[in-house]
């Protein structure tokens, strides 16, 4: 894993927030926010339009800059005319963007940030970590003081841990990420005890990754991250969510590639589910990323 998990983890400088002028938009934009601040980053709030008569400034644009400014940020605005995860991947590039932010549903099917439409094609498009918010997402105390990476233990499967934990960096030392591995138990006929498991030759599966998972854990506290390595059995969406609800996690981070090596392997299964169901925020971190 170890070049995934950066030694030093750097404060994220520019991030990227896309609103469709929405109330479930707005929640992103209250994310990005709260985020830029606690990295003392710059904020690029974009709209995306198909309307090509329409170039200048919404006036809706101007209280998301005007709260970004009044919490001490450097942000500025832009109308983009062109297909929204299009325009959005752009002007992420061109500002060079660390972390790009949306809201998953909007109020106009042509528009709106939704999964399956707008969201998903940037997540499978970009090399920048995205930040999904849910308009239903659970609310604590504003920041981000837990955060649970899930890893399949592979190098590609430890991006978002390492960009996790750069992410919480930005919010002091009193902070926590939990790496998380979830694994189906192996099958055996009913009638066959659990220990049989040996007699099989059957590897200990939860052991060996327990043991990579330790690995990663202790690099990150050698880092000055404060970290848990959790191995679960079960179905990997279900037990996400699950821990992460137990845990009381602000956010849960996944890779958008896994062990198989098949491009769309999480974001087509693990990724995508915790992405529709979770009642937090996703971080999906691609592992191509340069992060």
């Amino acid at each position: 894993m170890t070049d995934q998990t950066p030694s030093s983890p750097q404060p994220l400088a520019r991030i990227l927030v896309a609103t469709d002028l929405s109330d479930a938009s707005r929640e992103a934009v209250d994310w990005a926010i709260e985020i830029a601040r606690a990295h003392g980053a710059t904020l690029r709030i974009v709209h995306a339009t198909v309307d090509s008569e329409r170039d200048d400034e919404p006036d809706e644009l101007a209280p998301l800059l005007e709260t970004a400014e009044l919490a001490g940020i450097d942000a500025t605005t832009e109308v983009l005319t062109a297909p929204a995860w299009r325009a959005i991947n752009e002007a992420a590039e061109r500002c060079s963007a660390d972390l790009i932010v949306l809201g998953t549903r909007g109020h106009t099917l042509s528009l709106s940030l939704l999964l399956g439409s707008t969201t998903d094609r940037v997540i499978r498009s970009t090399r920048i970590p995205v930040l999904a918010v849910h308009p239903q997402d659970v609310r604590h105390e504003p920041g981000v003081r837990t955060a649970l990476a899930a890893t399949d233990c592979s190098r590609e499967g430890t991006a978002a841990v390492g960009f996790a934990a750069r992410l919480l960096r930005g919010f002091g030392a009193d902070t926590r990420l939990v790496v998380f591995n979830a694994e189906p138990p192996p099958l055996f006929y009913e009638s066959e005890a659990p220990a049989s498991a040996e007699a099989h030759g059957v590897p200990d599966i939860t052991g060996q990754r327990l043991g990579r998972l330790e690995a990663i854990e202790k690099e990150l506290r050698a880092n000055g991250v404060q970290t848990e390595a959790v191995v679960s059995a079960g179905y990997a969406p279900d037990a996400i969510e699950e821990e992460a609800k137990l845990r009381d996690a602000d956010i849960i981070a996944l890779g958008t590639r896994g062990e198989s090596g098949l491009e769309t392997m999480l974001i087509g299964s693990v990724a995508e589910r915790v992405l529709h169901h979770a009642r937090r925020p996703v971080l999906l971190v691609p592992t191509d990323c340069e992060c």
